[in-house]
């Protein structure tokens, strides 16, 4: 949608460890998010989210006083990130692997299955 915007997004979020996280500041990842919102059709900003910070629907940015409101509950969803937690944290290579491959913290809506890290995987992992 926006070379320059797909730039900046992926110059501040490198997330290796050694990258520079946000270098250019969250302000401009917003401006560059908002920028491709805006020029794609049938994207309804509301369906996004809020960050009461960064307001996409309106394109401003008020004070930094409270978090990501969205508009359903994504609390299993977002707990994703906890097995990703745990495999930094994790004392080797089994365990960490175990989590990628079985999931720890995640749960798909209605249902007792883990959702796993490389349910996500392009490629997938063969056991």
């Amino acid at each position: 949608v926006d070379e320059e915007s797909a730039r900046i997004i992926f110059d501040n979020l490198d997330v290796t460890p050694t990258g520079d996280h946000v270098k250019d500041g969250s302000k401009a990842v917003y401006d560059a998010f908002a920028e491709c919102i805006a020029k794609m059709d049938g994207i309804n900003c509301e369906d996004i989210g809020i960050i009461s910070e960064y307001d996409f629907c309106s394109m401003s940015t008020p004070s930094l006083s409270s978090g990501y409101k969205f508009s359903t509950d994504l609390t299993q969803q977002l707990n994703i990130a906890l097995d990703i937690r745990d495999m930094r944290f994790s004392m080797n290579v089994t365990t960490a692997r175990d989590i990628y491959l079985n999931g720890r913290n995640s749960r798909y809506s209605s249902s007792s299955d883990l959702r796993t890290l490389s349910d996500f995987s392009v490629l997938g992992v063969e056991e």
